[in-house]
């Protein structure tokens, strides 16, 4: 039986926290995902998983985050999650930065989940028109969209085996990747279906535009 994304999810959220990351403990679901929000964002379809993954990760808690002493842990790839509501005013305040010069910088449909604080992002694609709807791209500052994975299930498994294949280490709120990035890219390519991200070794300051 083909798994679900809310498994594939459970059990990345599982693998990390037994790989030494507090970040699961100090998630906040939502019980109410605002779909009609995400809606009205220009160019935005969402879609089932999209609306899981904020139904499972929305923010963190606060409380929890005191009580543990942690300042922005990382989800994955290296970023912190946000919360649905940050998610849409990132959104409108960032999407389409790269303006009539560079339409594909960041374009419109590209929804963020993730940031590094630093000015890069983790977007989901959300162009229902795109050959490529659904798919996580790793939103580069400087650089723009680069394809990571082709859907969110597909993103999370990836980032299951890199925790389990020993390239990307946690601890409480911190993560690094265990090896230097030519090598990381390399073993890690296959992990993620060796997408247009990979395949940028030694030009990672390039871009593959694959969703029009």
């Amino acid at each position: 039986m083909a798994q679900t994304f809310a498994a594939v999810l459970d059990h990345y959220l599982k693998t990390i926290q037994e790989n030494g990351s507090a970040t699961p403990r100090a998630l906040k679901p939502c019980a109410a995902v605002d779909i009609e929000g995400l809606k009205k964002l220009r160019d935005v379809t969402p879609f089932d998983d999209l609306a899981h993954f904020f139904a499972r990760v929305d923010d963190y808690d606060d409380d929890v985050m005191d009580d543990l002493d942690l300042f922005e842990p990382p989800l994955a790839w290296g970023m912190f999650a946000l919360s649905l509501q940050d998610s849409i005013s990132h959104y409108e305040d960032a999407a389409f930065c790269g303006g009539s010069e560079n339409p594909d910088y960041w374009p419109y449909g590209f929804l963020p989940i993730m940031q590094d604080g630093c000015g890069s992002y983790l977007v989901v694609n959300c162009i229902s028109s795109s050959p490529s709807y659904g798919a996580v791209y790793d939103m580069c500052h400087g650089v723009g969209c680069n394809r990571l994975a082709n859907s969110l299930q597909e993103f999370f498994a990836a980032s299951t085996q890199e925790v389990l294949a020993g390239l990307r280490k946690y601890d409480n709120d911190t993560s690094a990747i265990t090896v230097d990035a030519r090598d990381y890219l390399q073993q890690a390519a296959p992990l993620f279906g060796n997408s247009p991200y990979f395949a940028r070794v030694g030009r990672m300051d390039s871009q593959v535009v694959d969703w029009k």
